[in-house]
């Protein structure tokens, strides 16, 4: 079964508010490799697993520059509050793992009580 590339906007809808504008710089990625290599990277899958970023795309990259643009942006989402896209720190709460600005990490924790 081969698999579609995600659309800008899919993609946004299933990262958290604050990550859009990593979302957003890894599709710019993409394109420019695309653009300079006749490329056909392709991003399949976007989501936040214990607070971070994950992007998969539908080919091994073998370009290093474009392979570590995108590790450097999921590695940067632990920095990136989730809600608001601010400085945030990895925040655990109950079974949760997030990513989070104080004020957010806050209404977290108020809420699981």
């Amino acid at each position: 079964m081969e698999e579609q590339a995600l659309l800008l906007d899919v993609a946004l809808s299933r990262a958290p508010a604050g990550w859009h504008s990593l979302v957003r710089r890894a599709y710019e990625r993409i394109e420019a490799h695309n653009r300079r290599r006749d490329g056909k990277v392709q991003m399949l899958n976007v989501r936040d697993r214990d607070g971070k970023l994950e992007l998969w795309t539908d080919q091994r990259l073998e370009r290093r520059s474009l392979q570590m643009d995108l590790l450097v942006i999921c590695d940067e989402s632990v920095h990136v509050c989730q809600e608001c896209g601010q400085s945030g720190k990895p925040v655990e709460e109950s079974a949760w793992r997030k990513t989070l600005c104080a004020e957010h990490a806050r209404q977290l924790r108020e809420r699981v009580r």
